[in-house]
């Protein structure tokens, strides 16, 4: 709250003739609250409506200022406690300020201390939540970076969000992905089976054609075997011919030699070979879907990593709102701003007690213009009396000034006010709590 001395308040008021009022005269409180009691329809609200035209301006102009069964004109007076008597009256209700110093002034020097949430307080109730915190925020001069660390929240958690869906979309489809514990890490290498197989075709063939080689020598060998007994009758004759025979018996076993450790293996029918090329595509495959759930996992865990990072990264933010909402002094203890609404004691203005609506109010409309020192407040009939003494209590702790309505001609009434003239006031023991 600022200090007491520089607040101006209203010292005395003087109606008449204006809307239902035909004759009001006022000295309220000058701390805590004056109410204005009477039953619905007798002008208590038109001594507030005059009090806001004569200080807020055209403004708060009534659509009828003129009582219409007064015969003078309308005729307002409010006197401040600063010295300032402020009047409209006439046809026009021209404004006049008599300043005590004797210097010239009209409305701007109102509005320099007069508040104009002062003047409609239901309509700061009334707005939205929002509203009432732009208020309050732009009041403390943070609006503006409170408003840039909201969009860079909002961004951060956007960017968090939608990371946690990738992440939610990459994991599901990385465990729906299948698995094949019982495969090589690397594709088998069709060609190198096929390699493998016509390497053991060309054993094979080596073997065979060794084989026949022996069979054709044996052959030769029993061939000269019976040509040698025909010879060896006619030993005489045949001489060079057994010399002839005999080297090429040499030459065949020489060509035995050659072949009879190729001969001497068993043929292979290449048939494992074929079974292992005929598994080749399926294992490929599934070495293939083994790496695709891998990098699919890994895809996971990066986004798992990135969805940590803009977490912290968003925690971060929020830390420095609140820390600038820490860092300035708010106008009323338990008060505070989340998520751009207001909230007092833990509970937001929907859930707040009327009381405490009140008292909030109040004390965003003082933080906006401290030299304003009063506030007016429209039916109040909703205050027990409890409230309405609590509420006096506050005002008064904080040196403020309020003037209120309510329907009731009941003793907390400071005055009472029926078809527009005051019919009871506080010199006849009315008003207290």
């Amino acid at each position: 709250m600022a200090d007491k001395e520089d607040q101006v308040k209203i010292s005395a008021l003087q109606l008449e003739n204006v809307k239902r009022v035909r004759a009001v005269q006022l000295v309220p409180y000058r701390d805590g609250l004056t109410v204005i009691g009477g039953r619905n329809g007798q002008g208590k609200t038109s001594v507030l409506d005059a009090i806001a035209y004569a200080l807020g301006g055209e403004t708060f102009r009534p659509s009828q200022v003129q009582n219409s069964e007064g015969i003078n004109q309308a005729t307002i007076r409010v006197e401040l406690d600063n010295g300032l008597v402020v009047t409209r009256t006439g046809k026009n209700c021209s404004l006049k300020i008599t300043d005590p110093t004797g210097a010239r002034s009209g409305q701007r020097l109102l509005d320099s201390f007069v508040e104009k949430l002062a003047l409609d307080l239901p309509k700061f109730m009334q707005s939205s939540d929002r509203e009432k915190a732009s208020i309050i925020l732009r009041t403390l001069g943070i609006e503006d970076r409170l408003a840039d660390i909201d969009r860079r929240e909002k961004a951060a958690y956007d960017r968090r969000r939608d990371a946690a869906v990738r992440l939610d979309l990459a994991s599901k489809a990385a465990q729906a992905m299948p698995e094949y514990p019982d495969v090589p890490e690397q594709p088998v290498s069709m060609q190198e089976l096929l390699d493998e197989l016509a390497e053991n075709d060309s054993r094979n063939a080596v073997i065979a054609q060794a084989r026949q080689a022996i069979a054709t020598a044996n052959e030769c060998i029993a061939s000269n075997e019976t040509s040698r007994s025909l010879i060896l009758e006619q030993i005489e004759g045949l001489r060079q011919r057994i010399a002839a025979l005999d080297e090429d018996d040499a030459r065949q076993r020489q060509v035995i030699d050659l072949n009879s450790d190729a001969a001497g293996q068993e043929p292979s029918d290449g048939q494992d070979i074929r079974d292992r090329l005929a598994q080749a595509g399926e294992v490929n495959a599934r070495v293939k879907a083994n790496a695709d759930k891998q990098a699919a996992m890994e895809r996971a865990m990066e986004l798992k990593d990135e969805h940590q990072r803009l977490d912290e990264q968003l925690e971060t933010i929020r830390e420095e709102r609140r820390q600038l909402l820490a860092s300035v002094n708010m106008p009323l203890e338990g008060l505070s701003v989340s998520d751009g609404e207001l909230i007092y004691k833990g509970q937001r203005w929907d859930c707040m007690a009327t009381s405490e609506q009140l008292v909030v109010a109040v004390s965003i409309c003082h933080a906006v213009n401290p030299k304003c020192g009063f506030v007016l407040l429209d039916r109040l009939e909703a205050f027990d009396l409890s409230q309405l003494g609590k509420f006096d209590a506050w005002l008064k702790q904080h040196g403020l000034q309020a003037i209120c309505t309510r329907v009731s001609t009941g003793d907390e009434c400071t005055i009472v006010v029926e078809d527009g003239v005051v019919v009871k006031d506080e010199d006849e023991e009315i008003g207290g709590f």
